[in-house]
């Protein structure tokens, strides 16, 4: 396909160089008929073969091509009754905006990615592949917004420059209808359009197929380049359109066609590179360049206008609406502009309430975890060491028996189910102000505030809890659990080390007993430990539980 676009390209270079005019004038629009077909059936037999993204950015440049096809076609009829392979610029002509829209359409379809993340546009580059979210947010489509409000922009403002500093003595004074000056206006601002796209999502985005996106911006600069160059030769009235110019438009559309033929070879992430002397709080400077990219043409003509104002000199209505129209432009790229800071702030601060509840939380039930509950103890106790009047603190230590044969025999998925079933039965026999936590492995741990209830009814309540029947492997288990309980009494002043030495003691005796719910209490008289009845029917383990 590569050799065979070369050879017509330089078959037709070779006929513009070296044939008569005549000949010239007969052979360049059949030239260009071709290399528009061809285009366009490469666009679309492609387009077929793909699917999604691939196959739309493939279409709607192959309907480009198919809208231009249509208005080459015409030119084999007229540029030889002309005697010029100059296009005579008249306001129908304006219907090849219709291919530069269709064109930037393809353009902005192409897969690219931020130049900051990688190829999923949600992992920032550097990042540990197995850091990545669950459930990554879809990526964002602004940019396309913000890439079309750039171009505009930067086109809107180098067009009036051009207008005020140049081309307005010239077309105005120069016997060009108004048909001829718009229609001239709004095909060259089409061509700069494209230009301007092109060079901002090569420069501020990441293609990820670069074969394809290098052969259809180079196709679509070409085509632009054919086109300024048709207008100003327009304008200067010339009579033929000299080699190279007149063999762009068939080289622009075989670059298009290769473009959707183009093998999808992905484009190799960028790797950040360490560096220890700086930090990445700050913008870079291809950051810098987009940000005020679009504003320094804008300022120009600012600085221009207020020249104008200065020197008493005269704002035409068409140029004064043309400058709001900018205004209004730039507007919307800042509007645009901060509702993309609002959103990234909005997700880092999710991000940061997620990593201070993974920080503080069980990634398996959801609980709290170890250095939670410690942390909320400690505030427990010295809240209560300050009240003059203090109330009842109970602290609860559960570890279920057996928990390692469940593992062994129905396997860790079947344990891990048990845990989180074992959560949601916690927590529904508590208050919402007490504090559940899983301190690691079978091990649970509650916190009570305040309560009027009896630590024996309490402890009962929660070995009832833990040990309902439950669905395990497809068949109803019941697991029982080891219950102690550390009490602070009414008037009496403790440590959160000691509550917590206390707890465990009393489920370790609740563990060798097999079957009871074990209290210490630490009152003004001194410290004992009691158990409760053995639970019916409970026998001594064969073997001691995991931990």
């Amino acid at each position: 396909m590569v050799i065979a676009a070369v050879v017509f390209f330089v078959a037709a270079l070779m006929v513009d160089l070296t044939a008569p005019r005549s000949i010239v004038i007969l052979v360049e629009p059949i030239e260009g008929v071709a290399a528009t077909a061809v285009a366009a059936v490469c666009c679309g037999v492609e387009g077929w073969r793909h699917q999604g993204v691939e196959r739309r950015w493939r279409w709607l440049t192959g309907a480009a091509a198919v809208v231009a096809t249509a208005g080459v076609v015409t030119s084999v009829w007229t540029s030889p009754a002309a005697g010029t392979n100059l296009p005579t610029l008249h306001p129908p002509d304006l219907g090849y905006l219709v291919c530069y829209a269709l064109a930037l359409a393809g353009l902005l379809t192409i897969p690219t990615d931020p130049l900051d993340r990688g190829p999923d546009d949600h992992v920032p580059l550097g990042s540990n592949p197995g850091d990545r979210p669950p459930h990554p947010p879809l990526p964002s489509r602004r940019w396309l917004a913000v890439t079309v409000l750039d171009s505009l922009l930067v086109v809107g403002a180098l067009a009036l420059l051009a207008w005020e500093l140049v081309l307005k003595d010239v077309l105005l004074q120069g016997e060009y209808s108004p048909g001829s000056v718009l229609t001239m206006l709004g095909l060259a601002l089409g061509a700069l359009t494209l230009s301007v796209t092109v060079f901002l999502l090569g420069t501020f985005r990441r293609p990820r197929l670069w074969p394809a996106f290098g052969l259809l911006a180079a196709g679509v600069v070409v085509l632009a380049i054919v086109a300024v160059s048709y207008v100003a030769a327009d304008l200067r009235r010339w009579t033929v359109a000299p080699p190279p110019f007149s063999t762009g438009f068939p080289a622009a559309m075989l670059l298009i066609g290769l473009a959707a033929v183009a093998p999808a070879r992905p484009a190799a992430p960028p790797v950040a590179e360490p560096d220890d002397h700086r930090t990445n709080d700050r913008p870079g400077l291809l950051q810098i360049l987009h940000l005020a990219l679009p504003y320094v043409p804008l300022g120009a003509v600012g600085l221009l206008t207020l020249v104008r104002l200065v020197t008493s000199a005269p704002i035409p209505r068409a140029e004064m609406f043309a400058l709001l129209s900018l205004l209004v432009l730039a507007l919307a790229r800042q509007i645009v502009t901060l509702w993309d800071n609002a959103r990234l702030l909005a997700r880092y601060r999710a991000s940061q309430n997620q990593l201070l509840y993974q920080a503080f939380h069980d990634p398996l039930t959801g609980l709290a975890n170890r250095a939670l509950f410690n942390d909320r103890l400690r505030h427990a106790v010295d809240r209560r060491n300050r009240d003059p009047d203090p109330q009842p603190l109970i602290l609860l230590f559960c570890d279920l028996d057996n928990f390692k044969n469940v593992n062994d025999e129905l396997g860790h998925a079947a344990g891990d189910e048990l845990l989180r079933l074992i959560a949601a039965r916690l927590l529904r026999a508590v208050r919402r102000a007490d504090t559940v936590a899983r301190l690691g492995g079978d091990e649970f741990a509650i916190l009570f505030e305040g309560g009027t209830e009896e630590p024996w009814q309490l402890g009962h309540r929660i070995a009832e809890a833990v040990a309902a029947p439950c669905e395990l492997a497809g068949a109803s288990r019941s697991v029982h659990g080891s219950v102690g309980l550390a009490v602070a009494e009414p008037g009496t002043t403790t440590e959160s080390e000691t509550l917590l030495h206390q707890a465990d003691l009393a489920m370790y005796k609740a563990k060798r007993d097999y079957g009871t719910v074990t209290v210490h209490r630490a009152g003004l008289s001194g410290q004992g430990t009691q158990s409760g009845p053995r639970r019916p029917g409970a026998k001594a383990p064969r073997c001691q539980p995991g931990r």
